[in-house]
């Protein structure tokens, strides 16, 4: 086996620390596996036709695989951006094409290479209106490819539509964040001796009517649930402090994307980028 050597390391965006504390406020790097992206995976893989996709968002340090599609990857296990290839995507706000890596003097004998046998890199940068880069699509292949004008039209147009989808998770999580540390105030004022145990089984109680009898138990004690003649129900004061934290009759938001792996709904997609 010929001799590995590291990835170069390359320079980062200008902006950074910005840029990271960005990722980070919106809370998507090392999300679980995401099947809302994974979509846009496969209709990545039907237009170049290479072997696997993935997602990748990068914080401060480390690169996660959000998606991936061809190869399973554990989305929550980071991998220091300096060891990766898509640190040099997410240098320019323009592809980064790669037709075999053997022919790149960046890239040749490097462990994706030489161990995983990869030629074909493409990389296309996530890159939100503000200039911040949160991470970056990229296509992987065994075999060299060369990708056509069109085909990066159409990759540079479902990058785009994948970013979409991030800063949508990233404004949910951002919003459930400051909620939540709202609500956690107002139950500690209002519960004496309250934990974020405590605050957590009252908001999943208030959501789906259940908790655990350890749960139910605690809530009882501190007088926020009591026994009705339908089981446990909230308790005057339980409905008093829902109402007061604007969680009535409200259940866990779940974003989903607009489409699904249909093959119809696949067909869709890919018009819709031949029209951006």
């Amino acid at each position: 086996m010929s001799e590995i050597v590291p990835v170069p390391i390359a320079e980062r965006p200008s902006n950074e620390a910005a840029r990271a504390a960005k990722v980070e406020r919106m809370g998507i790097a090392g999300l679980d596996k995401n099947q809302d992206l994974t979509v846009f995976g496969e209709v990545a893989k039907s237009i170049v036709g290479c072997d696997f996709v993935f997602i990748n968002v990068s914080d401060a340090e480390n690169q996660y695989t959000t998606c991936s599609v061809g190869l399973a990857f554990d989305p929550t296990e980071g991998k220091p951006r300096e060891e990766t290839i898509c640190q040099w995507a997410m240098c320019s706000n323009e592809p980064m094409v790669v037709p075999d890596l053997n022919e790149d003097e960046r890239f040749a004998g490097t462990e994706s290479a030489v161990v995983m046998g990869v030629k074909f890199y493409a990389g296309f940068p996530l890159v939100t209106p503000e200039g911040f880069h949160l991470g970056v699509m990229c296509l992987v292949g065994l075999q060299r490819v060369d990708m056509s004008d069109e085909q990066i039209r159409l990759m540079k147009n479902l990058a785009r539509a994948v970013t979409t989808q991030l800063l949508s998770y990233g404004d949910l999580n951002e919003v459930n964040a400051g909620r939540f540390s709202n609500a956690m105030v107002k139950f500690k004022n209002r519960v004496e001796g309250a934990t974020l145990d405590d605050l957590s089984a009252f908001l999943a109680f208030c959501n789906t009517g259940a908790a655990s009898a350890e749960a139910i138990s605690r809530l009882s004690e501190k007088g926020l649930l009591e026994e009705g003649a339908s089981g446990t129900v909230l308790s005057q004061q339980g409905r008093n402090l829902q109402k007061d934290m604007n969680i009535s009759n409200e259940s866990l938001r779940i974003i989903t994307s607009p489409i699904s792996s249909n093959s119809n709904e696949i067909d869709d997609l890919l018009s819709s980028l031949e029209d951006m």
